[in-house]
């Protein structure tokens, strides 16, 4: 079978299907806001516009080495910059410190507002020596994380460390986040209340008014075995309808001023528990972000949006997280309680941003991510592992699919790999839909040229796998158990002359699952029965001219009659039902045409649920099934952009 890419695009290692995310209902999908921002250097303590700035109590001190453990190691600490006053917008402002260079630096700020000033308060800092910054372009700089402000009308930042170790082009940035219809999203409900592993509700970015022109590079993807979690900085007084203007401001920081290619966080969450897409490039895919340094490849970072070293979260924004968390670990096939290691580590799958880093984040969080990590597990053990669909129903019902174990084959799965091997399913929902892609195995599957899932060959009533080698033309099959699949055996060889291989179900009525493939070279349709034990028997021709198809798919029982059928799609995108005759070959004249299926490059026949996954050149796809005039199609949400997909 010659395979396609689904895209030209970058495939996403670990990448898994899930729902598009969409604008919430009723809520406008605005057009982007302009942000503007100005700087102010930070000057040598002892000049007079520093003021008493200069001054650091041991109090400041330790909160210094608190928030900053690298400058712990320094006993002279001391100011070595400062800013003047600054005066910010009173209603909403975001603020952050930059510098170039790797020093370990602590950042300080007070803020004044009607009373006067208030005392120094700390904020996380990082150096710009993390080369995964997700598709950033040029230079980056080491800095603050972004200080988002309110209610006050002037702020004043320093950067304190070891004494003579200045830092290089120091500065403060005042950021206006502009204002725009992004501003209406005012509502604070959470999105409807959804069981298990299902995709949360998130709100695009455009429902924040990001401004993708001053995005920088490609978005890159990795891989996710775990999620970070943070919380950002600053104030935790701020409305609904200022959450998007606050992402705006931490957005401008990060490109603008710490040089990332675009927000650091993959999602943030606000303490209403709305969850907001963060990074561009697909919120079901590995997008490498900048929220973790050394980490940012191989975790997805979520961050509580506001300041809780001191403050307890609200159940909300912890719920929101846990769920967000759940559904990312069912597409990409983590244990939220499990562990993973990493560059000569061990670390929790469900981690604080201070598990791998130098740093406070994410406060009071921190003691909720062990009963997270459990939460998560348990909404998707609960989960159907499907998620409501789009479209509507039509045509005859879908048969009741069981949630398989994590790892097993089911009969009417459809296979994919992504790009670093790893091997993923779906399965059928209902009668117009498909479930979460769940993990098959973990082993590095890339050199398999063709992934077969099929019923069961080996006779225990469990589904097996089938895997064809290109280089070498041999078949082998991999038993299923409850909980996976084993090790390959030799079941054939001699395949690779053939340009489709389909897993029918019991074609020829014998009890077992047999094997149909049609030869390259002049469209000759070859059964191969199957046998007890495991394994086909020789190849009989049971049809010619099949060449004539681009696509068959292995349907099931299209026709009603109790026996399989195989769907054939020419290439003008003409369907046409071929009705078995469970016998071994086909009823005499039993073709029906069933219409015309354009605009698809991949039909998968999911054999067991009288299926068929149709996916589109770009990655979109939809379920198709025999309707009342040919074939009915009902789009689904989850995407397959990246992914190689075989036959089921």
């Amino acid at each position: 079978m010659r395979l396609r890419r689904l895209s030209t695009l970058t495939a996403a290692t670990l990448l898994a299907p899930a729902l598009i995310a969409l604008p919430a209902h009723g809520e406008p999908a605005p057009t982007p806001v302009e942000t503007t921002q100005e700087a102010a250097p930070l000057v040598d303590p002892a000049d007079p516009k520093v003021g008493d700035g200069d001054y650091a109590s041991d109090g400041d001190l330790v909160l210094a080495k608190t928030t900053t453990p690298d400058v712990a190691k320094s006993p002279d600490l001391e100011v070595l910059g400062a800013t003047g006053r600054q005066a910010v917008d009173e209603n909403l402002a975001v603020v952050g410190v930059t510098w170039d260079g790797a020093a370990p630096l602590a950042v300080q700020y007070r803020t004044e507002d009607a009373k006067g000033w208030s005392t120094w308060q700390g904020i996380d800092t990082d150096s710009d020596a993390d080369v995964e910054v997700g598709g950033a372009a040029g230079r980056t700089r080491s800095g603050s994380d972004a200080i988002v402000l309110t209610g006050v009308k002037a702020v004043q930042a320093r950067i304190l460390g070891a004494a003579g170790d200045k830092p290089r082009n120091p500065s403060l940035s005042v950021i206006d986040p502009g204002q725009g219809e992004a501003d209406a999203n005012t509502g604070t409900s959470a999105g409807a209340a959804q069981a298990a592993a299902s995709r949360p509700t998130i709100r695009t970015r455009a429902q924040w008014g990001a401004n993708e022109s001053i995005r920088r590079g490609s978005p890159s993807y990795g891989q996710v075995r775990g999620a970070i979690v943070h919380h950002t900085a600053g104030t935790n007084n701020y409305s609904p309808s200022q959450v998007p203007a606050i992402l705006r401001g931490i957005y401008a920081f990060h490109v603008k001023d710490r040089g990332w290619g675009d927000i650091g966080y993959n999602f943030l969450v606000d303490k209403w528990g709305r969850v907001w897409e963060g990074r561009y490039g697909g919120t079901d895919r590995a997008l490498i972000g900048a929220q973790a340094s050394g980490f940012n490849s191989v975790t997805m970072g979520i961050s509580v949006m506001g300041d809780y070293r001191h403050v307890q979260p609200s159940s909300a924004a912890i719920d929101a997280v846990t769920r967000t968390i759940a559904w990312k670990a069912s597409v990409h096939g983590f244990d939220p309680r499990g562990r993973f290691s990493y560059r000569g580590g061990t670390y929790r799958n469900v981690s604080g941003h201070k598990d791998v880093g130098q740093t406070t984040c994410p406060g009071l969080i921190y003691g909720y991510l062990p009963s997270m990590a459990t939460r998560a597990a348990s909404l998707m053990r609960s989960s159907s592992v499907g998620h409501g669909g789009s479209g509507h129903s039509g045509g005859v019902a879908g048969p009741s699919v069981s949630p398989p174990a994590a790892g097993a084959v089911t009969a009417s799965d459809a296979m994919m790999l992504g790009t670093t091997g790893r091997l993923y399913a779906v399965g059928p929902k209902g009668s117009n839909d498909i479930t979460y892609a769940r993990s098959i195995d973990t082993a590095n599957w890339g050199n398999y040229g063709t992934i077969i899932a099929t019923q069961d060959v080996t006779g225990d009533r469990l589904p097996d796998l089938l895997t064809l080698d290109r280089r070498n033309g041999r078949l082998h099959i991999r038993p299923g158990t409850t909980k996976g699949v084993t090790s390959a055996r030799l079941v054939g060889s001699g395949f690779g002359g053939m340009s489709q291989i389909l897993t029918p179900g019991d074609w020829n009525g014998n009890g077992y699952a047999d094997l149909i493939a049609i030869r390259r070279s002049d469209g000759a349709m070859y059964l191969y029965p199957g046998k007890r034990g495991g394994g086909f028997s020789s190849g009989k021709r049971i049809g010619t001219a099949w060449n004539v198809y681009p696509h068959v798919a292995a349907v099931g029982d299209w026709s009603g009659d109790g026996k399989p059928d195989l769907l054939g799609v020419d290439a003008k995108g003409r369907a046409v039902l071929h009705l078995g005759d469970g016998k071994g070959g086909f009823v005499r004249g039993g073709k029906r045409p069933q219409g015309t299926v354009s605009g698809y490059a991949r039909f998968v026949g999911m054999t067991g649920s009288g299926r068929v996954l149709a996916i589109r050149p770009n990655g979109s796809a939809a379920v198709l099934r025999p309707g009342r005039s040919g074939i009915a199609a009902t789009n689904v949400s989850p995407t397959f952009r990246g992914l190689t997909v075989f036959p089921g």
